[in-house]
Parts: C-alpha cells; structure tokens; sequence
C-alpha cells in the first residue's frame, strides 16, 4: 500500500471545486462557479422553498457525506439539459426522472471528489445516493466532523455543496 499524502482545507475545497466544475461542464455543459464557502447554509432570496438534496456518503479512511441542495426549478432546467428533455417532458416524467438524474450527478460529483482522495492515498468507496424533496429542507450536522458549505453559481442559479468530513 502506498503512503497517505497529507491534504489541508485549500487541498479539499479545491477537489470539491474541480469535482462540480467537471462534472458540470462534462454533463450539463456549464461552468460551475465558486461562489463563496460558509460554515452555515443561508439560502439566497431567490432560491425556491421547494428544494431536492441529493446525498452520497463515502467511506473507508475517510468518512463523510456530500450534499447537493438545488431548487426544484434549477434541478429540473439541469435534468433537462443532461437528457436532452423539454421541460413538458421533464414535468411528464415528474419526480422519479428528477430523482434518477439528480441521483446520478450526485453521485458523479461525490465520486469525482472522493477520486481525489483516493490519489492522494486515502482509498474510499461510495454508498449509494439518497434523493430528498422537500420545502426548506434542514440538513444536520453529522456529529464528530468537521462541515463546509460551498455555494456554486451555474448560469445566475445557485446551488449548495454540504460537506461534512471525519478523517479516522
């Protein structure tokens, strides 16, 4: 097994900010822009109540969970743009496409930050992700980690990247 190189905060905000940003462009054809970093969630004045988080965890020498909080309007525009769907055919397919799309850019974006650990010599796997809809959906503070929160701008619509992080 090879040696374990240390990593600091700018080495992970840096892998979560290449992670959104490849997956991003790679799949929805646009830039993901870091917007700002936080330690608390505040959503933005125009940020939809209706909301959909999507949740992967990784695991191994490296413990934590990513969230992907996006307003359901956003989420839809994006679903629509990775299929190639209208959006009367987004709306058609209704939650359970929402919940397939979201689901697998969620995990795409969580398994592209958890390579970066891996490189570094930190080997981890993915648990499968979890989709939640809801109205101002409150994310908790997984006990015994450590927790950023980036904002992200993709074409004038934000979206939120919840880390929460215990190295063993």
């Amino acid at each position: 097994m090879s040696e374990s190189v240390p990593f600091s905060t700018a080495s992970i905000d840096a892998m979560v900010t290449k992670a959104m940003h490849h997956v991003f462009q790679i799949m929805v054809n646009q830039d993901a822009r870091l917007v700002e970093k936080t330690a608390t969630y505040v959503a933005p004045a125009d940020f939809a109540a209706e909301q959909i988080l999507g949740n992967v965890g990784f695991v191994g020498e490296l413990n934590g969970l990513i969230y992907i909080r996006l307003d359901a309007h956003f989420a839809r525009a994006t679903a629509g743009r990775v299929l190639g769907m209208s959006d009367a055919e987004i709306a058609e397919g209704g939650n359970d496409l929402l919940k397939d799309t979201i689901g697998e850019l969620t995990n795409m974006m969580v398994g592209t930050f958890k390579n970066g650990f891996c490189d570094l010599g930190y080997p981890c796997k993915l648990t499968l992700p979890t989709i939640i809809f809801g109205h101002h959906p409150t994310i908790p503070h997984t006990k015994g980690t450590t927790r950023s929160i980036y904002r992200f701008d993709v074409a004038g619509h934000a979206f939120f990247v919840d880390l929460q992080l215990k190295a063993d």
